[in-house]
């Protein structure tokens, strides 16, 4: 009999790296498909060698898409970690 494996299993240290992941993820997507957005100007980091071209409904896809369904998966992800450490309360404070 296969046994589902429960989140509260998992170290508190694995589901922050999956987290961090998560973000850095989106991130990466973003600095590899739109390098001109503001952030990363104001960051001073610049992708000068812009050879992704986003013309493919694919990669249009993966350029508006992709990273805000890995930052909203990262904020759950957060919320529950939180709601485990912290106690019983509100689910929907934890994410507003």
């Amino acid at each position: 009999m296969i046994e589902k494996i429960r989140y509260q299993h998992l170290s508190t240290a694995f589901q922050l790296f999956f987290i961090i992941g998560l973000l850095l993820s989106g991130l990466l997507i973003y600095w590899l498909f739109s390098p001109g957005i503001y952030f990363f100007k104001m960051l001073g980091i610049t992708n000068n060698n812009h050879q992704i071209a986003a013309d493919i409904p694919f990669y249009a896809i993966i350029r508006n898409y992709l990273p805000d369904i890995l930052w909203v998966v990262a904020l759950n992800q957060t919320a529950i970690l939180l709601r485990e450490k912290i106690g019983q309360f509100n689910f929907c404070l934890l994410i507003v």
